[in-house]
């Protein structure tokens, strides 16, 4: 061979074999070498006992798959695997278990004891026994993986419960569904009930100091609103079951969901933490100026005496200490702007405004101490009143150092952003391996046609290209999810009839689904016109139709019709965002695997995939939700695990159109005798769109940079019709290159192509509106059909 792998590049696999029957044993090598190009090292075994050690006799390192027969002389394939079980519960490497038994209870039995897979000797081939080891050792692996980084999730939430617990908060967690609350311990602690088991809603309402139950249901009310944002702040007191009062600062958010076709409030979460001793600090400060200064000394926060102007007349050891600040003498009455930012003292002005309601005012601030070091607090200011008067005449300003804890919080947001772009960066790479595969496998097979002891059949090698160009299709598709995904929808809408589309994309979805899926248009005649971008519109299509592939691994059903709907109030209120109106909706139904309610919820999130680590990005479902509401439109899901699954587009009808319907019929360019000149630095690209656009009789000129165009046109004396060029080349652009022709070659055509997006274009100084472009990329129809319109105008 020319290129490619050496023989002694391919990895060596190590097989063990354990079969008493030494004719099984020659027939299972026989087949493995048979069934694929994969170079293998075999052990053999004639018993179990045998087979054990020389599967964890580990000088060798352990062997790569374990072919083992079910009955043996000394024991079954059940005890052989109970001994292979490692401490985790999985065998120590992949096992395939080969039975001669009818018994149809026995391959359950040995993939519950440990095994991957089981194959019977009466039917096994090359082909099936190849198959199995394989994919014994990649779900071996897989499972391997999940059981890391399941134990990497425990890990990070045990990380975040202790940032939790560090920070004195207690979490109670709240399903409306079931009006039932789970609190933690600290929770439980602060509230004075059982931690970790469903409560009532009325356990936690029983608790509430009868002095402040109004106005908690009335906060309670406020945020369950479905037109609110579900946001509950408050600081209130609770009664514990000894007869105790407890302050306790809480916050609380509540999710809202479709229940019935309504909104209403599903979960919440809801934070506390126990602030009595700032409160009874308050509460002596409010009675007396005499307050208890120990009870003020000995509190672990940050307690400064203010008056109204923001001087500071008053503050503990504790601050002292947190503001590194050895003597309170030289602040006595300096004015808050000198600890503190301007803005921070904007935030003082707004307490001392708010003081007559008798709220305490909360805000976040970060500030440098006296020796330069920056700290985030946590600051409630509260107004001390004049108990003779009713006047307020001091602020009491309570700050925590919350420093550590937002260095967590932001640690944990930083792991979350990794394992994210982890996650995407795998799939990425993963369906570009399978796709740059495909090509330079069957790209290397066409090549060494030639030198081939027997050559491919014409048949075959047809097979090759379809096999090419479909991976070339892939690789379109997902260098688009990408784009689309990195930045936010350029989209050029126009009048168009969905139809149309979808008869223009339907071979494209074809080949990208497969022969084993069989594909079904059920397209409502007289459908109407939307108007939206035609080439996102197909890219909705292909996305969907990919997404119901990868849910039909084993072949299946993909339907996809159109049809009109009419959406009353009710009906578009159910939709979220959606207007009520007349709507075109493109239907994807398939006859794959389901979706369950938890993985549907989420199914539209950016980076969520079905498909396991590794595999898929995650991008194709967000990229399609972000066109589908840049439209206008709206798109639901509904899904059913084990009978499929069916994604509704709904776009705006266009009932009067105040620009024509775009056409999407695209002809073959006819034969035809303009001339044509083609520049792109890229040789490839260039010899392919020559090569395609000489199919047509064209006459052919081109360059490969700008400088050598301008000379190309200049030295020939007839007339150019049509200027094909890249936009993004070195030294001249293609813009330069068209603006410094057109004086040269009157009535001459321009058509743009671009491997960038329409971003890089635009700050190229082409003006999207004004000129006529092709995105690579793009096919041979695209292409001729895109040189006949333009010629057509000449």
């Amino acid at each position: 061979m020319k290129t490619g792998t050496t023989l002694s590049e391919i990895p060596v696999w190590r097989v063990v074999i354990i079969e008493d029957s030494p004719e099984d044993r020659d027939e299972i090598r026989r087949l493995l070498f048979k069934g694929s190009d994969r170079r293998y090292q075999f052990a053999e075994a004639e018993t179990g006992a045998a087979g054990m050690r020389a599967v964890l006799d580990t000088s060798g390192g352990l062997p790569d798959c374990v072919v083992l027969d079910y009955a043996l002389h000394d024991m079954d394939a059940l005890e052989v695997l109970a001994g292979m079980v490692g401490a985790d519960g999985q065998t120590v490497c992949p096992v395939v278990v080969l039975t001669g038994t009818a018994d149809p209870s026995c391959g359950p039995a040995v993939l519950r004891a440990g095994a991957q897979d089981f194959i019977g000797k009466g039917w096994m081939t090359a082909e099936s026994l190849t198959r199995a080891v394989e994919n014994a050792a990649e779900r071996w692996a897989m499972t391997r993986e999940l059981q890391a980084r399941t134990a990497a999730l425990q890990a990070s939430e045990t990380q975040l419960k202790s940032a939790v617990e560090i920070a004195g908060m207690g979490v109670n967690r709240i399903d409306y569904r079931t009006h039932s609350v789970v609190l933690d311990t600290i929770a439980a602690a602060m509230f004075g009930l059982k931690a970790g088991v469903p409560l009532p809603r009325s356990a936690i309402h029983a608790t509430f100091h009868p002095d402040d139950a109004a106005e908690i249901f009335r906060l309670i009310n406020q945020s369950l609103d479905p037109d609110g944002n579900g946001w509950f702040v408050m600081e209130h007191r609770v009664v514990h079951p000894d007869g105790s009062i407890r302050w306790l600062s809480v916050k609380k958010q509540v999710e809202f969901g479709d229940v019935g076709g309504i909104r209403r409030p599903v979960t919440a979460v809801l934070a506390a933490i126990d602030v009595t001793t700032r409160k009874r600090a308050e509460e002596q400060l409010l009675a007396s100026e005499e307050f208890n200064r120990s009870l003020m000394y000995g509190s672990t926060d940050c307690i400064k005496v203010l008056d109204l102007e923001g001087r500071l007349l008053f503050v503990n050891s504790h601050g002292l200490c947190a503001m590194e600040i050895d003597d309170f003498g030289p602040l006595w009455g300096q004015p808050w702007p000198t600890l503190w930012p301007a803005d921070t003292h904007l935030e003082i002005q707004r307490a001392v405004a708010s003081g007559a309601a008798g709220i305490p005012y909360s805000f976040r601030a970060f500030c440098p101490t006296a020796k330069g070091t920056p700290r985030w607090w946590d600051v409630s200011v509260s107004s001390v009143r004049d108990p003779a008067h009713g006047r307020v005449v001091r602020l009491l300003a309570v700050s925590r150092d919350i420093t550590e804890r937002r260095r967590l919080e932001e640690h944990l947001r930083q792991s979350q952003k990794m394992e994210a772009i982890g996650r995407l960066a795998g799939g990425i790479a993963h369906d570009f391996n399978n796709i740059m595969t495909v090509i330079t496998g069957f790209s290397e097979l066409l090549l060494e046609d030639g030198v081939l002891a027997t050559p491919l059949p014409a048949a075959e090698r047809l097979d090759c290209l379809h096999h090419i160009h479909d991976a070339g299709l892939r690789a379109a598709a997902l260098t688009q999810q990408i784009m689309a995904f990195s930045r936010r929808q350029v989209l050029v809408p126009s009048v168009l009839d969905p139809n149309a589309v979808l008869r223009d994309v339907e071979v494209m979805v074809k080949r990208l689904i497969g022969s084993n899926i069989e594909f079904v248009t059920d397209l409502a005649p007289d459908l109407g016109h939307v108007k939206a971008d035609p080439t996102q519109v197909g890219q909705v299509v292909l996305n969907l139709a990919t997404n119901a592939r990868d849910a039909m691994p084993r072949g299946g059903r993909l339907v996809v019709a159109t049809r009109n709907v009419e959406l009353d109030e009710a009906a578009a209120q159910r939709l979220s965002g959606v207007a009520p109106g007349c709507y075109v909706v493109l239907s994807f139904a398939d006859t794959g695997f389901g979706m369950s309610e938890e993985v549907r919820s989420q199914v539209f999130d950016p980076f969520f995939t079905t498909k396991g680590v590794g595999a898929g990005t995650g991008m194709g479902l967000a990229t399609v939700y972000g066109i589908v509401r840049q439209s206008g439109g709206h798109i639901e899901v509904e899904s059913e695990v084990g009978v499929g699954t069916t994604f509704c587009v709904f776009l705006p009808l266009v009932t009067d159109p105040t620009t024509p319907p775009a056409s999407r019929e695209i002809r073959l360019a006819a034969k035809g005798h303009e001339t044509i000149l083609i520049v792109d630095d890229d040789d490839a690209v260039r010899q392919m769109v020559k090569t395609m656009l000489k199919l047509s009789g064209y006459t052919i000129l081109e360059a490969a940079d700008g400088q050598k165009a301008v000379e190309t046109a200049e030295a020939h004396a007839a007339p150019i019709h049509l200027l094909i060029t890249d936009i993004v080349m070195p030294h001249v652009s293609g813009r330069e290159v068209a603006e410094t022709l057109a004086p040269l070659k009157p009535g001459m055509r321009v058509l743009f192509i671009s491997g960038y997006t329409e971003d890089v274009v635009v700050r190229q100084g082409v003006e999207l509106a004004a000129a006529d472009f092709l995105y690579k990329p793009f096919s041979l129809t695209s292409l001729t059909g895109k040189v006949r319109q333009i010629l057509d105008r000449l």
